[in-house]
């Protein structure tokens, strides 16, 4: 009975798995038109206009809006997955330029090679942190399994949310594991898909090891923001008045004690890199 109540237990587990029609998995690089299309279709609002004419002309820019805007973040989630990809491939050779630098430390005696050596380890351990902050963005999506049609899609990323000016300007603000192009197809709203990518990206956080996780949402997304606040994030602070489209920045912060040990990832800072394999 024991045996059978073990062989059970994976089976019931998979069922329940399977209750959702859909499940969350990694955007592939070839897939990023597909998301990108999903965001562009979220965020396009359509006309609200009663004449014929006008509700045409009305609904053919928007259309217009809506291509550009696919394919800007086509182009926005290509640029980044290959510079992550990049990235990824320069960081193996970092790994050894590290160890090279670590041994140069230890074996200088003189008061000039201890200095280039230093000198030689903090030029590395600045290069390493740019690629850290390269590697750390992915792009979940969220796949219909009868269909295999991509129905929302989430991107995660480090920025520097809390800066008063947008980029380029320089800011000494910590980066953050921040969420962003949160979208949901209109035919598959309301069923759980938004809570779901969600929840992937609280996991995927933890394994990053962040503290907190970071998101944007414009004024009058009450939706949104209910949906928010109830999967734990708070809001911390609102554009200023005079901006066009205010939006409010929330947070939540996540609980060490909720996650196992072996949900964490070592090593996912340059410090760790060493000790990796």
């Amino acid at each position: 009975k024991s045996a059978g109540e073990a062989h059970g237990a994976p089976r019931r587990r998979r069922v329940e798995m399977r209750a959702k029609p859909y499940r969350v998995r990694r955007c592939a690089l070839e897939e990023t038109r597909a998301a990108a299309r999903v965001c562009a279709e979220a965020f396009s609002k359509k006309p609200e206009l009663r004449l014929e004419a006008l509700q045409r002309l009305a609904q053919a820019m928007v259309d217009r809006r809506r291509l550009q805007v696919e394919e800007d973040l086509e182009y926005m989630f290509a640029r980044a997955a290959a510079r992550k990809r990049e990235a990824t491939i320069r960081t193996k050779l970092k790994r050894t330029e590290g160890e090279i630098a670590q041994l140069r430390m230890a074996v200088a005696r003189s008061g000039r090679a201890l200095a280039r050596a230093k000198l030689e380890r903090a030029r590395w351990e600045r290069e390493a942190q740019s690629l850290w902050f390269q590697r750390q963005w992915i792009c979940l999506v969220a796949e219909h399994y009868s269909t295999g049609k991509l129905i929302g899609c989430v991107t995660i990323s480090m920025r520097q949310v809390e800066s008063l000016l947008p980029p380029p300007f320089p800011s000494n603000a910590p980066r953050r594991l921040y969420l962003s192009n949160m979208a949901v197809d209109q035919q598959f709203r309301r069923q759980g898909v938004a809570r779901t990518l969600l929840q992937e990206s609280e996991k995927l956080a933890r394994r990053w090891n962040a503290e907190d996780m970071w998101l944007h949402v414009e004024e009058g997304n009450h939706v949104a923001e209910e949906l928010y606040i109830a999967c734990g994030f708070a809001r911390k602070r609102s554009d200023p008045n005079f901006l066009f489209r205010r939006r409010h920045l929330l947070c939540k912060t996540l609980d060490p004690g909720d996650a196992s040990p072996s949900a964490r990832l070592e090593g996912t800072s340059p410090s760790g890199w060493q000790s990796q394999g």
